[in-house]
């Protein structure tokens, strides 16, 4: 949609806005002046006063439709552009479509919003394809990121460059190094997946990895629990209304 058709729609709805707006302060108005005529000038004043309360009401109404509008759609535009960018990275808009619609559900059922899991699946996407991009890979990597208390992207990132590093039999000190740091894996783990990595045994070495990362298996669970987590849910389930409302604008 072009920039001046957008304007032209939300000219439009603050256009119905005020016309209800303007009916409603003439209704109020028209009510006070017969009512003042009939039972005195006291009274009449209660009802021009009602004619203000009413005025003020439907202004405050007009904010809150034009608030909800420009929320609905930024949220729909943020989506847009989310699914432009996982097309080019994934090679079409339906397989996008596809693995946005799997965020979205992620993202509902665990402490991260959206935008978050968008960027860590993306990144994982790049390392090591759909083995960790979603399900039960990307699942792994949130529960590492909440138990650890690190950002979700982050861990997507060292987790990423380690499965890349041991498939390709690169070194993987450097990753390894961040997730000791992490508290993720001990030294002990460390040293064990440097010499399976060594002796071109890059499976197993990813295997003795993740052995170390399901020790914190639930920990989106259990945070998804706190009132952070609930908070955050809940902004995902209303960005998601606020996307559905804004997507056809």
């Amino acid at each position: 949609m072009s920039q001046a058709t957008l304007k032209a729609k939300i000219s439009l709805d603050r256009t119905a806005f005020n016309r209800g707006l303007n009916q409603a302060v003439s209704d109020s108005k028209r009510m006070a002046r017969k009512v003042s005529s009939s039972v005195g000038g006291a009274f009449g004043k209660g009802m021009k006063l009602a004619g203000t309360a009413s005025l003020v009401a439907g202004v405050g109404a007009v904010g809150v439709g034009v608030s909800l509008l420009g929320k609905s759609i930024t949220e729909a535009m943020d989506m847009e552009t989310m699914e432009v960018q996982m097309a080019t990275l994934l090679g079409s808009m339906e397989k996008a479509q596809t693995r946005l619609g799997q965020l979205t559900e992620f993202a509902a059922t665990t402490p991260f919003d959206i935008p978050e899991v968008v960027k860590a699946s993306k990144m994982l996407e790049v390392f090591a394809g759909e083995t960790l991009s979603t399900g039960a890979g990307l699942r792994m990597i949130g529960d590492v990121a909440s138990g650890a208390g690190v950002e979700f992207q982050g861990a997507a990132m060292w987790a990423g460059r380690l499965y890349d590093a041991l498939k390709s039999g690169r070194p993987a000190g450097e990753a390894l190094a961040r997730f000791q740091e992490m508290g993720v894996i001990s030294g002990e783990v460390r040293s064990n997946i440097e010499s399976l990595s060594k002796s071109g045994m890059g499976a197993e070495a990813w295997a003795e990895a993740t052995k170390a990362f399901d020790r914190f298996k639930g920990s989106m669970d259990g945070l998804s629990e706190t009132m952070a987590g609930r908070i955050s849910n809940l902004k995902d389930s209303m960005g998601g209304l606020f996307r559905a409302i804004g997507k056809p604008i």
